[in-house]
Order: C-alpha cells, then sequence, then structure tokens
C-alpha cells in the first residue's frame, strides 16, 4: 500500500514543478526585435533536497511558428514516487507585437497522474477545442486570449514597457481564466550563475502563493522561483545553466583565492 505521505510529496512535487513552468522565458519582442531563442536549465528542491529537473527552450520549427517546451524530470528521492516525466509545449506566432496562441500540450506520463492534454486555436471561427485524454469539446475564444504558458512570455514582455497592470486571460482546464501577477520590490540576488538585481514578480492564490526573481539584465528571465503552501516547506527552482542569452561578464560569479592558513 503507498504510503499516504509519500503520495501527498509526491503530488506536491508534480504541482510545483507544473507550476513553475510558467515564467521560465525571456521577452523583449518587439516588431523589429524577435523573442531570443534559448535553453534555460533548473535546480528543482524541497527545501535543502534536490528532487527535480527542468529544461526549458524556446525555438522555432519548419514552419515558422515559435515553439516553447518545458521537459521535467524528478531527480533523487522524487522517482520513488514520481515515474514519468512532464512535458508541456506552446506553439504560437508573433505578429506585430501581438502573441497568438496556435496549439498547447501538456503530457504527464507519470503512473498516478496520467495526463494529456491538448488546446487547439482556431482564430478564424473563434474557438478553441480542448481535447483530454482524447476527449473533445469546444468553447468561445476571444480576441487576446492566451494559453498557460505563452501567458508568461506576455509577462516578461510587459515588464520591459513598464505596463501594470499585469493582468490577462487564459484558456486553462475549459475555461477563460483571469490570471494576474503583483510587481514587487528589487532585490540582488546570487545564483550559481551570478550576481543579479532582480524584480519580484508574484502570484498569490488562496492556498499558495509563487515568486519570481527575474534578472533584468538577462531580459527579465527568471532566475529563482519559489513556492510555498501555507505551513508546508519551500519548492524552489534555480537556474544553473544558460544557453542563448549571453550573462554579463560583471555578474558572473569571480571565484576568490582562498585564505592561507
Amino acid at each position: 500500500m503507498t504510503n499516504p505521505a509519500h503520495h501527498k510529496l509526491a503530488l506536491w512535487i508534480v504541482f510545483f514543478l507544473i507550476s513553475c513552468g510558467g515564467l521560465l522565458l525571456t521577452g523583449s519582442a518587439t516588431a523589429e526585435h524577435q523573442p531570443k531563442l534559448f535553453t534555460a536549465y533548473y535546480t528543482v528542491s524541497k527545501g535543502i533536497m534536490p528532487i527535480g529537473t527542468t529544461k526549458r527552450s524556446l525555438k522555432k520549427n519548419k514552419s515558422g511558428h515559435y515553439v516553447f517546451e518545458s521537459l521535467t524530470k524528478p531527480e533523487g528521492i522524487a522517482k520513488w514516487f514520481i515515474k514519468g516525466n512532464v512535458l508541456e509545449r506552446s506553439t504560437w506566432s508573433f505578429d506585430s507585437k501581438q502573441f497568438i496562441p496556435r496549439e498547447y500540450e501538456y503530457n504527464n506520463s507519470g503512473s498516478d497522474k496520467r495526463r494529456n492534454v491538448k488546446l487547439v486555436f482556431n482564430w478564424g471561427k473563434k474557438q478553441v477545442t480542448n481535447i483530454i485524454n482524447g476527449d473533445p469539446w469546444t468553447m468561445p475564444l476571444d480576441t487576446g486570449t492566451l494559453d498557460k504558458l505563452l501567458y508568461q512570455l506576455v509577462v516578461m514582455y510587459d515588464l520591459t514597457d513598464n505596463k501594470t497592470p499585469l493582468l490577462y486571460q487564459v484558456a486553462d482546464g475549459g475555461k477563460l481564466k483571469s490570471y494576474e501577477l503583483a510587481i514587487g520590490g528589487e532585490e540582488k540576488l546570487q545564483t550559481e550563475l551570478g550576481t543579479f538585481d532582480t524584480v519580484k514578480i508574484s502570484r498569490i492564490g488562496k492556498k499558495r502563493k509563487i515568486i519570481f526573481w527575474c534578472a533584468k539584465v538577462l531580459d527579465y528571465m527568471p532566475v529563482r522561483i519559489q513556492q510555498q503552501k501555507q505551513g508546508a516547506s519551500k519548492f524552489t527552482a534555480d537556474l544553473v545553466k544558460l544557453e542563448g542569452i549571453a550573462i554579463p561578464n560583471n555578474a558572473k560569479n569571480i571565484s576568490s583565492e582562498e585564505d592561507d592558513f
């Protein structure tokens, strides 16, 4: 029989790894400067215990559409409870400063939480088709609607443009939902890749709070993401490797000479 405490921990790990999928993107998108392509690698920990890794990439496909993909794998003790991976993919286009979702895919291959979701956006008919585990249905599609990954790119773009409030309509769970993020203060954050001036962004729900530390010199790429449920341990994702976006030399950590004893 599965230990209830272990099962609860497994569900928390899956939820956190999916949630932090979010702002692992870079913006700075204008008609002249298209979104930058990149690959970012994160380690995920519960307290001081490593539990997983996430690889996120922004690229273009053969059709010229942008594809943002996130692959999360459990590591260490998490492998005892989670056997599968979590894959999310958003395919979208960029036209005259507009972010236009085409398809959204989610696949959780874990034995306890198997779930396949696909959203197909039909802008001509103004509807989106939701397909969950092979069962399709459609709902109306309003202008400006985003998917669960793409809205986070728009957040980064809006930060560079000093836009407030950060409020978005997102197709989520067969419904159109309003997502709002609060901009907090600025903080200098030391990471494995260097020391960065960051802006703190938070999304606060009834039961949990997620905070993102976004580095200005990395086009507001999050260098740390932290989630905490009331009375529970913190889950943290830290950026450990970045390709496609240069890290300024003045931000990189410089090892000091060891003291002689």
